[in-house]
């Protein structure tokens, strides 16, 4: 199932407002907000899922991918 964009868009807003007031607007990084954003497209269901692993192979996204790793091994230290 594809959700509409103005659903992930939501769905996204969602997941970086629950890390503000966890964490407080000024203590959220981008680092945090990318890997919210990766996040909802995980979970969203496989053409998604194939999309945004594909984009992040790219030899452009390599900086991008670099920190979403780095994000996701400090979540499981």
């Amino acid at each position: 199932m594809v959700k509409r964009k103005d659903v992930r868009q939501a769905e996204l807003l969602d997941q970086v407002l629950a890390l503000f007031l966890e964490h407080g607007y000024e203590n959220v990084s981008l680092n945090a907000g990318v890997a919210a954003s990766y996040q909802v497209k995980m979970a969203m269901g496989a053409a998604e899922q194939v999309a945004a692993m594909t984009s992040l192979l790219r030899l452009h996204n390599q900086a991008l991918f670099e920190r979403i790793v780095a994000i996701w091994e400090d979540l499981f230290k």
